[in-house]
């Protein structure tokens, strides 16, 4: 019987992410999870603020005072990187937070609004890293299609640095680190 066919362009390059079926993907997702909603996006709805109120700072109209960030944030898990309706990868999970920014218009007399737009934060789970390298190309390629911010979540932090110098984030998983023997 022939292989089947791949369906993503992530599994046309080779990328099968054997985590997903498993137990263990599964806890250290649901730990994100809670994570994200408790750690994770209180943080960067507060780094995002400060950048936004950075911005007003700087405005000549300092009525520009920016509007709040909607803290109305939205978790996806498997969520889809497509192009033209082609499904490029699936990351493990995603936060989109609403974020405000300047717009200016370049007509006179000029104008300056605030309008919100989406700052997408990904997550790729692993129950343990094999290759530093294989990993990285994946994350590269989702670069190539959206220009996110990335974060891996492992147990093991071996790679922390290497990651770090890729800027690509990491966060450590506090749990039990032989999850893929599960």
């Amino acid at each position: 019987m022939a292989n089947p066919r791949a369906q993503t362009l992530q599994q046309r390059f080779g990328f099968v992410d054997k985590d997903l079926t498993s137990y263990g993907h599964d806890i250290i997702m649901t730990w994100l999870d809670d994570y994200c909603r408790q750690t994770f996006i209180p943080w960067a709805i507060d780094v995002l603020q400060k950048e936004c109120d950075e911005m007003a700072y700087h405005e000549e109209d300092l009525t520009k005072i920016p509007p709040k960030i909607d803290t109305e944030t939205e978790i996806k898990w498997e969520y889809v990187i497509s192009v033209n309706k082609y499904v490029v990868g699936f990351i493990d999970m995603a936060v989109i937070i609403n974020v405000p920014y300047l717009r200016h218009t370049d007509a006179y007399p000029a104008e300056t609004w605030w309008q919100f737009h989406s700052r997408t934060f990904c997550f790729e789970v692993k129950t343990k890293i094999g290759s530093v390298g294989e990993l990285l190309r994946q994350i590269n390629m989702y670069r190539e299609y959206v220009k996110w911010q990335f974060y891996v979540v492992a147990p093991d932090s071996q790679y922390k640095k290497q990651l770090q110098s890729q800027n690509v984030g990491f966060i450590h998983y506090p749990g039990k680190t032989n999850l893929w023997m599960d």
